[in-house]
């Protein structure tokens, strides 16, 4: 029994999902609190008391002395007797109870009356534990440091989505997440917008980390240093995908038509071809078409077009005539990082698709028993997930079909998304309501609180309503990857993370102390000058 002095007693109206509390007025405790109170629970077809917990979602004081129609001399006559009369309310959020290591809900409500305490250590270690298999250290409960909390591993399997405003600390967490991963020998690509994550090599203090080998950046960005360059194989892709890259309409046949006879020819040639060998070839034809071809009068014409839309994706520069190849891309205990920083959109959207489609290729190959595979599962990480998902009525891009079918699709083949967005709102519902797990930071936008709610039932009014005032690193967590709804604060990286902010202040100094030393060489100029011009008048004088 977990039985110590009641932080105070069941009121009003109950439910099995909440209840109220009234509250010693010297004894407050913090919002977000954990608490218990015992119910009567038929387990095995007997009714016992049980200790069910419960989190402290809202705390309300009051005097029924000081009302807020009172006027201010009112008040301040009221408040020299009321200031002792205070009403303390607090309503609690229940978890659950525990029964043979699993958490259950209760079916009936706490009675009024009945004591409410505040839970022990201990309780809270027992209800929040994970198998040392299946754990991975995410960080402490909120108001309890002393208790760690971990995740689920296997609840990744119906994917995740980390949401926050910009600051919030959602990549800090998904850094967490990957370094627990690659504890347990996971398999992960990252895509990586910005260049989040590809100091990871590195720990906090710049030295080199012992997972530092098992991290891989790879970039289409030549700028980006000590980093293995990835292109698309050309060859790889059909006279279809090309086109749809391209942007050429379905209806434009004639075009297509004239793509397909150039990949056709220069694979009769027996050579690999890149998108340069096509538009070369194009270019050929539409100043001399071959003769078999020639009695098409429009031939010349459709090459020409082609060549406009071509021309416009090769000056992304990311098709060559190789790529790297899938062993080395996807290794046990290894992070790769596709590093798009520095990367025209248009180029970033193509790459992830490229990627993504070879990745979850690999796993459906092995799933099915054909050549080529990849065995074990992949974790996706998908950064700034709400430009490459946005939703149909916003605009297309080229990644977000494979994305889809991977949220949908994925978890039979053994890839797995974690979707990362400060703008909840902006990604694809259909995407995000199949994260049935959610890790949530500060949110502030009404709009993305909104959509949170939508998108997965485990988020309480109440829940919500706390998001604007946790602080940074501090998270809500729902769904298979915990037990029950907790929140937490995020534990410190063990490596380095690549998305900090501007240094602003220092940047600033730096500029100011410029413009003083320009201004002081002005200043010496001006002296000079003056000095010179005074000199002058002088030998004009004494001439």
């Amino acid at each position: 029994m977990y039985r110590q002095q009641p932080l105070g007693f069941v009121v009003g109206e109950t439910s099995p999902h909440r209840f109220l509390f009234t509250i010693d007025a010297d004894f407050i405790p913090p919002l977000l609190e954990y608490v218990y109170t015992y119910v009567e629970e038929e387990i095995d077809g007997v009714k016992k008391k049980v200790p069910v917990l419960a989190q402290i979602q809202q705390l309300t004081q009051k005097s029924p002395l000081l009302d807020a129609s009172l006027s201010s001399e009112a008040a301040r006559k009221a408040a020299k007797i009321g200031s002792t009369v205070k009403q303390v309310l607090a309503l609690a959020q229940v978890l659950g109870y525990l029964k043979d290591g699993k958490v259950h809900f209760p079916r009936y409500p706490p009675a009024p009356g009945v004591e409410v305490y505040r839970a022990t250590d201990d309780m809270l270690k027992r209800f929040f534990s994970v198998e040392e298999d299946e754990a991975l250290f995410i960080g402490y409960l909120i108001n309890r440091q002393s208790v760690e909390v971990s995740l689920r591993v296997s609840g990744l399997g119906r994917h995740l989505a980390i949401l926050a405003a910009t600051g919030a600390g959602k990549s800090h967490t998904a850094g967490v997440i990957i370094e627990e991963l690659l504890k347990k020998g996971a398999s992960i690509l990252a895509i990586d917008p910005h260049g989040d994550y590809s100091e990871m090599r590195f720990t906090p203090d710049g030295k080199i980390h012992p997972f530092a080998n098992r991290i891989v950046v790879i970039s289409s960005n030549p700028r980006v240093s000590k980093a293995r360059p990835y292109l698309i194989k050309t060859s790889n892709l059909d006279v279809d995908e090309l086109c749809a890259l391209a942007g050429i309409p379905e209806r434009a046949t004639n075009i297509r038509a004239a793509i397909r006879e150039a990949i056709k020819a220069l694979k009769a040639e027996g050579n690999d071809y890149d998108l340069n060998d096509i538009i070369e070839k194009l270019q050929k034809w539409s100043e001399n078409p071959p003769a078999i071809i020639r009695r098409n009068k429009k031939f010349s014409e459709a090459c020409q077009d082609a060549l406009k839309y071509l021309e416009g994706i090769r000056r992304l520069k990311i098709f060559s005539k190789s790529t790297i190849p899938i062993e080395d891309l996807l290794r046990p205990g290894q992070l790769t990082v596709l590093n798009l920083s520095g990367t025209r959109f248009a180029a970033q959207d193509l790459i992830a698709r490229d990627i993504l489609t070879r990745v979850y290729e690999a796993r459906v190959s092995y799933t099915v028993g054909e050549s080529g595979g990849y065995p074990y599962p992949v974790f996706v990480v998908l950064e700034e997930a709400h430009r490459f998902i946005p939703p149909k009525e916003a605009r297309s891009t080229y990644s977000s079909e494979i994305i889809k079918t991977i949220a949908a699709e994925g978890r039979k083949f053994g890839v797995y998304l974690i979707v990362i967005s400060q703008r909840p709102s902006r990604i694809d519902p259909d995407v995000l309501s199949q994260c049935q797990s959610q890790i949530v930071l500060r949110v502030v936008n009404p709009r993305d609180q909104l959509t949170i709610q939508e998108s997965s039932e485990a988020f309480s009014k109440e829940l919500l309503e706390n998001l604007p005032g946790l602080n940074v690193g501090e998270a809500v967590i729902v769904g298979p990857i915990v037990k029950t709804p907790v929140m937490v604060k995020v534990r410190p990286r063990m490596t380095m993370h690549g998305g900090a902010d501007l240094p602003i202040v220092d940047l600033l100094k730096s500029a100011k102390k410029q413009v003083e030393e320009l201004e002081h060489i002005q200043e010496s100029e001006e002296r000079g000058l003056s000095e010179a011009v005074k000199i002058r008048e002088r030998l004009l004088e004494a001439r």
